[in-house]
């Protein structure tokens, strides 16, 4: 399976990134192209002289982080269908493409914002991580939710023709959502207490502790999303081996 995914993951790199992986700047582009308009806006509106916040930072790691999910379960979604033809071969099966799609996500996205993250370091717009525990466990059970997730959203692509014509609108809501672009310290009790409910909130806040530090009060669990993730894996797993019977091999 190991020198499947390998494979995979080198014939992803070419067909979308192109034999000379420029297209990869992208996933350095995207996060810093909107980080720079909110703080554009920021200072037009003179937000800089009321408040020391930094929303630089806190829209980078937050629009970072997000991308692992969003990223993830979009080219899960696509993993089966655009590679069909591969599961000719009796030693390709779809875990292998969603599996391969999730570390090319995982590792250009990681590589991206660590990019983005020096540059804006070195220009006085990000700090230091404050606590690095933090921050790692919050990415991974990010990335980890964005797999789990994949593989039923994979799974979903065959069993169901419906899920495909509601994928990217489900997507956009669940982006406003999921807590990347907000901080939960922000919501009302009322609201808050129901927003918890959502795992990648819990992950953001873990990765927003780990950067800025004490600047607000943060509300993770890392028990919840654990157990979530776990549940949600096996539920993937499982739909994925009842998909993978009504696949039509080409």
């Amino acid at each position: 399976m190991a020198r499947v995914v390998k494979a995979l993951i080198f014939r992803e790199l070419i067909t979308r990134y192109g034999r000379s992986n420029l297209g990869f700047l992208w996933t350095f582009f995207e996060p810093a192209f909107f980080a720079f308009l909110v703080t554009l806006v920021w200072t037009y509106f003179r937000m800089h002289e009321k408040s020391n916040f930094p929303v630089t930072a806190f829209i980078f790691i937050g629009y970072s982080n997000g991308l692992l999910w969003r990223n993830t379960i979009g080219q899960s979604f696509r993993a089966i269908s655009a590679n069909q033809g591969l599961l000719y071969h009796s030693v390709v099966k779809p875990i292998d493409l969603v599996v391969s799609r999730f570390l090319l996500e995982f590792l250009s996205i990681t590589g991206g914002a660590l990019m983005l993250g020096i540059s804006l370091y070195s220009l006085g717009r990000v700090p230091a991580p404050y606590d690095w525990s933090y921050l790692l466990v919050g990415w991974f059970l990010m990335a980890w939710f964005g797999l789990a997730m994949g593989l039923i959203f994979s799974a979903l692509s065959v069993l169901s023709e419906v899920v495909e014509h509601f994928i990217n609108a489900l997507l956009y809501v669940f982006w406003i959502l999921s807590g990347s672009l907000y901080a939960a310290d922000w919501l009302p009790p009322s609201v808050r207490e129901y927003a918890l409910y959502l795992p990648t909130l819990h992950n953001a806040e873990l990765v927003r502790h780990g950067l800025l530090g004490p600047i607000m009060k943060y509300y993770h669990d890392i028990s919840y999303s654990l157990v979530f993730n776990m549940v949600a894996t096996m539920i993937g797993l499982y739909l994925l081996k009842v998909a993978e019977k009504r696949v039509e091999v080409e």
